[in-house]
């Protein structure tokens, strides 16, 4: 009999439900039993194949003694999570996916149990339609897997890319790198001197001028070493302290003026905390296995763009977890880290704001473009969801504010847009491919009357409008938010599989 035992810290029940399916791809003939642990199965002996197999499992580890040993990589993996400040919580920031805070983001063990439930091996190429911050990018990578992800934000990508160039990289020789900058920035940030171009005069209204000539100096010091790779590591570690140390409200998702208290520890201090502390996870990672780079990307292409989009093909599998209707205001909330990098400048935040899927902002021409298509229904989405937006249209009333007038418009575009997104990715796989996506459900009250916005099986309805057939869909529990937007939190989720 071999014994397959949960992790320390306490478990969903759709965690449970999904180390049983991973166990089943394992051992596709055994029956699978419930322990007081775990699960157990009956069977005396393991080969090879099935040894690397149970290595690889998310949610449980085989405590079976002697011959029947097998180290698992994930035990290992979130052991190496020197900061997690909770033995008892689910170590999530491993190696560098505790690089950057990145809101609406989804834990790497769910990367991790889904490409075993897929049965990815090492020649499947992995795609992120909507990559965030690089969690399935990176996840893939530490089980030497090649991805290419897309995202429509430029601070995405970049934030990806820096957490994939940390595979292979010299981490000491970072770590001198980084020191040489603070210091020589430390230096210069005293008299620097901060110029009038469009950039500097937006980030002046958000920042104490003493603070601007802190981030001012040290980009400039970062950009003069000239070494793309670390420098572009440590942008993105820096850029993950500009929200706190800045006139913006840090608990605030949207742009809106600080009202807490600033800091008090120094920014300086600050930025070497951040680097060592995310260093230190890494190093103890690599500690762990000789984790190689691995040819893996973050493109900043637009998943509807299907032009940009030709040349990639050839998937063999698709994760992500989309935005939603009404979806979080990623731009908004990152606007000030766009453009002190340089991404993108004000103007171009606005527009990129605008045009987010499941955005909020729609300007006066755009509503009236999409009210004549919704009623029409000319972006053809299905019957069911056309006549919803309609009875959403329908249910308002003069006491609903703007952004409520617009809602029915907002939830139309994102029809029409995951409609798109369905369509490049069912052209970008190959033939019996799958596609998992963990997907948020919401709601929204329009003329006193509640919506409950079942998002998942409405891009159910789309998929297959647009060819995918149904895999799999499995119920997903969230954890509760106490935060300020708790209100506007989705309240459940579900992990939906399609298939080519």
């Amino acid at each position: 009999m071999l014994n397959f035992k949960f992790p320390n810290y306490k478990l969903f029940e759709y965690e449970k439900k999904l180390a049983k399916k991973e166990l089943a791809k394992v051992f596709p003939s055994e029956e699978i039993h419930k322990s007081d642990i775990g699960y157990y199965i009956d069977l005396n002996s393991l080969n090879d194949a099935q040894k690397f197999q149970v290595s690889k499992l998310t949610f449980l580890r085989l405590i079976n003694e002697d011959e029947f040993s097998v180290a698992s990589l994930q035990e290992f993996k979130e052991k190496s999570c020197l900061r997690s400040g909770h033995t008892k919580r689910q170590p999530t920031r491993y190696g560098a996916h505790g690089l950057h805070e990145y809101k609406g983001k989804f834990n790497p063990q769910i990367v991790s149990s889904i490409l075993n439930i897929l049965e990815v091996d090492k020649a499947s190429k992995i795609l992120e339609p909507f990559c965030g911050s690089g969690t399935t990018l990176y996840e893939s990578a530490l089980n030497n897997l090649e991805g290419v992800g897309f995202d429509f934000n430029p601070l995405a990508c970049f934030i990806s890319n820096a957490k994939l160039s940390t595979l292979g990289m010299d981490i000491k020789e970072f770590k001198s790198f980084s020191r040489n900058c603070i210091d020589t920035a430390m230096n210069l940030a005293k008299d620097f001197i901060i110029e009038n171009d469009i950039r500097l005069i937006y980030l002046k209204k958000w920042f104490e001028i003493e603070t601007l000539k802190k981030l001012e100096a040290f980009r400039s010091v970062v950009l003069e070493a000239n070494n793309l790779k670390f420098g572009n590591l440590l942008f993105a570690l820096v850029s993950d302290l500009v929200r706190e140390y800045s006139l913006q409200e840090p608990a605030d998702l949207r742009i809106r003026r600080r009202t807490s208290e600033m800091p008090d520890m120094n920014f300086w201090e600050a930025v070497d905390g951040k680097v060592n502390s995310v260093c230190d996870n890494i190093e103890s990672l690599h500690d762990i296995a000789n984790f190689q780079s691995i040819n893996s990307k973050a493109i900043n292409i637009d998943i509807r763009d299907s032009d940009a989009l030709k040349e990639f093909r050839g998937f063999d599998c698709a994760i992500t977890s989309p935005p939603y209707a009404t979806a979080l205001p990623y731009i908004d909330t990152q606007r000030l880290s766009i453009i002190w990098l340089g991404l993108a400048s004000p103007d171009e935040v606005k527009k990129l704001d605008r045009d987010l899927i499941g955005s909020r902002e729609l300007s006066p021409s755009l509503k009236r473009d999409l009210m004549k298509s919704l009623i029409e229904n000319s972006f053809e989405i299905p019957v069911s969801l056309h006549e919803l937006c309609l009875e959403m249209f329908n249910s308002l009333t003069d006491k609903d504010g703007f952004r409520r007038q617009a809602m029915p418009f907002i939830v139309y575009r994102y029809f029409s847009d995951m409609k798109k997104m369905f369509e490049n990715v069912f052209s970008m796989m190959k033939y019996d491919a799958k596609f998992a996506l963990v997907v948020g459900h919401n709601a929204t009250t329009l003329g006193g009357r509640l919506f409950k916005l079942d998002t998942p099986s409405y891009l159910i309805d789309i998929a297959k409008l647009v060819g995918w057939t149904l895999h799999d869909d499995i119920t997903l529990e969230v954890y509760k938010r106490y935060d300020l937007h708790k209100l506007n939190s989705i309240d459940s989720e579900r992990l939906i599989i399609l298939k080519k």
